[in-house]
């Protein structure tokens, strides 16, 4: 039952991408965790996090400084 319910309730991984020059190469700006009342995000190779409404807010925010960022879901979303 516990396994169950940790299944059901876990929150979905995602990614915040960055894309450079013209799809030429790429890394990972963000890793992050969407609940159901919002999400994580935390900066790779940085300490600093923060708190978003969703997983997609974080990605508009950080995408109006110009960069070409995209969001990709680890998690399969639960049924």
């Amino acid at each position: 039952m516990l396994v169950d319910l940790v299944t059901d309730f876990a929150p979905r991984r995602f990614a915040i991408c960055e894309e450079y020059g013209d799809r030429v190469d790429g890394g990972v700006f963000a890793w992050g965790m969407a609940f159901t009342d919002g999400a994580l995000l935390c900066d790779d190779g940085r300490a600093s996090t923060g708190r978003f409404p969703n997983a997609e807010s974080a990605l508009r925010l950080f995408a109006r400084a110009g960069r070409q960022l995209r969001l990709i879901w680890i998690d399969v979303p639960s049924a």
